[in-house]
């Protein structure tokens, strides 16, 4: 249900609303429609979803295979058969209006650079990174050689730097945020750091911000280099126990996977709870590692 716009009210439906036939774009419900109208439609054509990542699916007909990942209403299609993956884009065209991007070099702001001689992926947001130094007027900025300065402080800036800061510094870390959980695990704990300020940012936390930015003109071109076998998995993770003069600690731990060594999975934010040791603390990133070690490892079973 929903209220009836204005233009089309009127004495005869005061106090009444709308019932919809079909949900809306801008909806809350519409999100849950959509996911279940196109899940509907995968499985009618024989795709399985993955118990481990809901938003993928795959296709078996003898030895062929097509995997499709969803992101609302971007997708990716990965398959060693031409034909099956034509088979399903006609279909899929027979009941949506669908665009067909060819092979995929862009997704969702990352770059897909596809080396087929030697087996590899290389993934980066090059555009995305140039397009966010542009955005706040940060292109020509001087490059830097870390995200954050050594040995930095988030408070105690002295008088001109501890002021107010009224510029769109939410709006920075909103797209460093969006760099850091996609292909740059590098600026993830800077990002982390300075996302705490975002209510009550200071002149100080936002030239650490720019700092990073300058880190990200030096970089841009960075990314994640992906290939060959996917053994083996590896996983490493520390804290660094009551740092700052915070009573939390921070936690962080990567998942490398393959010959390259290529980081897949990433994290590094606060602890939720105050912790008593340092080994404590330590546990506690163990405690959060473990879960997306096991749930790669049921991931790759499942897609194989």
């Amino acid at each position: 249900y929903t209220e009836i716009p204005e233009g089309f009210r009127n004495k005869n439906n005061e106090g009444k609303c709308w019932l919809l036939n079909k949900a809306l774009y801008g909806l809350k419900q519409a999100p849950l429609e959509w996911y279940n109208t196109f899940t509907d439609a995968l499985k009618n054509l024989g795709f399985i979803q993955v118990d481990s990542e809901q938003c993928m699916y795959i296709l078996h007909r003898g030895s062929e295979k097509v995997i499709m990942g969803v992101f609302v209403d971007d997708i990716a299609v990965a398959s060693n058969s031409p034909r099956l993956t034509q088979w399903v884009k006609d279909q899929l065209k027979a009941q949506f209006i669908v665009h067909d991007k060819g092979n995929l070099d862009y997704f969702l702001g990352m770059d897909i650079i596809r080396n087929r001689d030697a087996r590899t992926i290389f993934i980066s947001q090059k555009k995305y990174a140039y397009g966010t130094l542009t955005t706040f007027d940060l292109q020509d900025c001087n490059p830097k050689l870390e995200p954050l300065p050594a040995g930095c402080k988030f408070d105690g800036f002295g008088e001109a730097n501890s002021k107010p800061f009224t510029g769109p510094y939410r709006e920075k870390i909103g797209k460093l945020l969006y760099l850091s959980v996609c292909t740059r695990p590098d600026i993830a704990c800077a990002v982390a750091k300075l996302a705490q300020f975002v209510n009550n940012p200071l002149v100080g936390h936002n030239k650490l911000v720019n700092h990073l930015m300058g880190y990200i003109k030096g970089t841009y071109e960075a990314g994640l280099l992906l290939g060959g076998d996917i053994n083996p998995i590896e996983c490493y993770c520390d804290a660094s126990h009551v740092s700052e003069g915070d009573l939390k600690s921070q936690s962080g731990y990567v998942i490398f996977l393959g010959r390259f060594g290529s980081p897949v999975v990433w994290s590094s934010k606060k602890q939720a709870m105050v912790t008593k040791s340092t080994m404590e603390s330590e546990l506690n990133a163990l405690y959060s590692a473990i879960p997306n070690c096991m749930w790669i490892v049921d991931l790759l079973k499942e897609l194989a």
